[in-house]
């Protein structure tokens, strides 16, 4: 599951201006509406969806290790054919691997991936 923090940590903020809500924390609540339905839709069996809303958490923050993440982990556990592919998750995940090196549930990503694909190191 998505630690909050982890999601938003980078979308920029506009504290500081006198509490009044500016277009970065428009983004950030974008984005966290995005995969929050995400995460809801993927564990109701509703893959394809849940990504359409992790892509668009994406473009609002690109380059989101937790968003990266959570796709790849998407595409690795769909029962969905149309949405199942461990090919295209470990591509994502390595590149998440490199933005966070230290990240464990990346790593546990990675393993799943390996193993789906058959390809364990």
């Amino acid at each position: 599951m998505l630690n909050q923090r982890e999601v938003l940590a980078h979308v920029p903020t506009d504290q500081g201006r006198g509490g009044r809500p500016g277009p970065a924390d428009e983004v950030r609540a974008k984005v966290n509406l995005a995969v929050e339905l995400s995460t809801a839709l993927r564990r109701l069996g509703h893959a394809g969806e849940s990504l359409r809303f992790l892509d668009e958490a994406l473009e609002l923050c690109p380059g989101s290790p937790a968003i990266l993440n959570q796709t790849a982990w998407t595409l690795l556990i769909s029962r969905d054919p149309e949405v199942h592919s461990p090919a295209r998750a470990l591509e994502i995940v390595k590149e998440t691997i490199k933005l966070t090196p230290t990240d464990a549930s990346a790593w546990n990503t990675l393993g799943g991936a390996y193993y789906r694909t058959g390809n364990l190191p």
